[in-house]
């Protein structure tokens, strides 16, 4: 099924027309393939979100195996289920945290998400042991996501993924640990104290085509990676995958990893 998303909304909101789209709202909350946590119900859907900037006033869970692909980069105004305007270069869809926030919690082993065409700003985590780790942007300790043709700018965070985190920090996660894809997107001006603009725990399986990394700030003395991997526990022998398919460029001396 399609649903379609603008600003305000429109019509009966129903989502199955431009006419009748769901509005931003829709996307914020509990997000889930059933309604039991009190959330949004959403799943096996394919989502078209006109341009705009999604502002995110608290985070965003994809929770009970979510399955869903969601594209952006439709100007205002269309009709009917048309998508032959789509142009990302020209009409920006944005989730913007604010310089507040997370936007994403990812944390269940169902989920199979697909995003396209989006941008992913201003999110923002502090210090303190419970932030270390844990991703700025986006947190995926389970499930599958794709990202394409997506922008991630202005994130900051103090310890390790000012865009996010791949895997589990603890042992616990790593036999149903995340797998995440970067294809065509873009990283710029993202800054982290150390550790990483992302960082991948135990279990986590990260592929990077064709991307572009440009002016990422790591302050710590320790390395220049965009991907640092992390451990904790008892044994530290972590089932970390990181695969450079070719493609990525680097500014700054930055590489992808070790």
């Amino acid at each position: 099924e399609k649903r379609f998303i603008t600003p305000e909304g429109a019509g009966t909101k129903d989502g199955k027309s431009w006419e009748n789209a769901w509005s931003y709202s829709n996307l914020r909350g509990k997000i889930s393939n059933n309604t039991s946590n009190g959330g949004v119900k959403l799943n096996y859907h394919m989502l078209f979100v006109a341009e705009g900037t999604v502002t995110i006033p608290a985070l965003i869970e994809f929770m009970g195996g979510t399955k869903f692909k969601i594209y952006g980069g439709f100007p205002s105004g269309l009709t009917g289920q048309d998508i032959s305007a789509r142009d990302i270069t020209k009409y920006s869809t944005v989730f913007d945290g604010g310089g507040a926030q997370r936007l994403f919690n990812c944390t269940n082993a169902g989920n199979e998400i697909q995003f396209d065409g989006l941008s992913f700003n201003k999110s923002y985590q502090n210090g303190g042991d419970e932030n270390q780790y844990t991703g700025c942007c986006l947190l995926m300790n389970q499930g599958a996501y794709t990202f394409i043709n997506c922008k991630f700018e202005n994130n900051n965070k103090a310890v390790g993924g000012a865009i996010l985190r791949v895997g589990g920090y603890d042992e616990k996660f790593a036999a149903n640990s995340a797998k995440v894809r970067f294809d065509r997107c873009v990283f710029a001006n993202n800054k982290v104290a150390s550790k990483g603009q992302i960082a991948v725990g135990f279990g986590g399986n990260l592929a990077v085509k064709d991307c572009d990394f440009t002016n990422n700030n790591v302050s710590g003395s320790n390395d220049a990676r965009i991907v640092y991997t992390i451990y904790k526990g008892s044994g530290y022998a972590s089932p970390v995958t990181i695969t450079d398919e070719g493609g990525n460029t680097f500014a700054d001396g930055q590489k992808l990893k070790n």
